[in-house]
């Protein structure tokens, strides 16, 4: 498994649209969508000396779940745990059942 700071954006791409478990404190792991794998501007960033292309991730959480930002173990049978820092974005527009969006942006 690699370090946080060595993932790439093509690390997650193979498990869009699966579920990862996030250990979000409650008493069972909440079963999050992975619906958005993106790579990001440059930013502030040199692309001659960073270390990866910023990108961002997004989770969609089952309707009337809702967790604080902060960093959760989040696991994938493939990828292992991974401590990621996750923000709330709001619930997805065009979803009826306003589930929330939870996004990971690794830079």
């Amino acid at each position: 498994m690699k370090k946080l700071s060595e993932l790439q954006s093509s690390d997650f791409s193979p498990f869009l649209n699966q579920t990862f478990q996030v250990h979000a404190g409650l008493t069972e792991p909440v079963a999050a969508e992975l619906i958005k794998v993106a790579d990001r501007g440059w930013g502030m960033h040199d692309p001659e000396t960073a270390k990866r292309r910023p990108f961002e991730i997004m989770f969609r959480f089952p309707a009337g779940i809702h967790v604080p930002q902060k960093i959760y173990p989040i696991e994938h049978e493939n990828m292992g745990t991974l401590n990621i820092f996750i923000v709330p974005v709001g619930p997805e527009p065009t979803d009826p059942e306003h589930r929330i969006l939870y996004q990971g942006i690794f830079s």
